[in-house]
């Protein structure tokens, strides 16, 4: 393959790799750990720790952190705010405009669990020590280093069968039409609307929403920082929209493929548990 060719593959790769990655630099995302090849797709919670699973928000928009959100099996996904705008050429950081939106951080791992009635104790891996108390159905609160928000527990997406299947994390392979493998990775579905893509081969997690569509294909979408400014002073972000048809979903492997009219662009999915 010509340097031309590498060059053009990369840059295909860079722009339509799952969920579109929130890659270094803009946007400064967290490299953490990711699924253990030893879980069994029937693992499932202890009874006492199921009151945990879900997405708690933080009520306080000021607050350094978005949301805690803790999987069936046995992952934990944490978004930071970071205001941190990359500075211009001329030396000025730009200002955060009234309703622009942070820059994210996103903490991936495992985590184990401890409790005393309704206040837990759960050690995330690459990110320490956390306690839940929690004092209804929806309601909690977080403290980490001794600093505590209030949080809510957010509605899952929908309870269906189809949605249980899907909502794990999944080990994957992808390719594209008329290339050999582009990469591989973990992805996690979760019932409260959240999928995660992390790269093996650059480590870099890309976080995004998702829910289904009318005629069952999963649709994606998530926020693309760019470094272009705009004229205003402020720092352009783009918003990034998938469909991918699923060909197949069980309990142990889930095949996506792309829905783009574009042959030579067009991605399929391959993933196990």
């Amino acid at each position: 393959m010509t340097r031309s060719q590498c060059k053009k593959m990369e840059k295909l790769k860079l722009k339509t790799v799952l969920y579109s990655l929130l890659f270094a630099g803009i946007s400064m995302v967290g490299f953490n750990s990711c699924a253990s090849s030893e879980e069994t797709p029937d693992e499932q919670p202890e009874p006492e720790e199921s009151i945990l699973l879900g997405k708690w928000e933080v009520s306080d928009e000021r607050a350094p952190f978005s949301s805690f959100e803790f999987t069936g099996d046995k992952k934990y996904i944490i978004t930071q705010h970071l205001i941190a705008l990359p500075v211009p050429e001329s030396g000025l950081r730009a200002a955060k405009a009234d309703g622009q939106q942070d820059y994210i951080i996103v903490s991936f791992g495992d985590y184990s669990a401890v409790h005393e009635g309704n206040t837990y104790t759960l050690e995330l891996s690459e990110f320490g020590t956390i306690t839940i108390e929690i004092s209804g159905s929806s309601d909690a609160t977080v403290t980490v280093n001794s600093e505590t928000f209030t949080v809510n527990k957010a509605e899952p997406i929908d309870t269906s069968e189809k949605t249980e299947l899907l909502c794990h994390t999944w080990n994957y392979t992808l390719s594209g039409e008329g290339a050999d493998l582009l990469g591989s990775g973990s992805m996690t579905f979760t019932p409260a609307g959240t999928a995660l893509d992390k790269s093996n081969e650059s480590g870099a997690i890309g976080e995004a929403a998702w829910e289904w569509t009318k005629d069952g294909k999963i649709k994606t979408t998530s926020i693309e920082y760019t470094v272009t400014m705009s004229p205003d002073g402020n720092w352009e972000d783009d918003i990034s929209i998938l469909y991918w048809n699923v060909l197949k979903l069980t309990t142990s492997e889930l095949i996506l493929q792309e829905d783009d009219d574009n042959e030579i662009e067009r991605f399929e999915i391959r993933a196990f548990r």
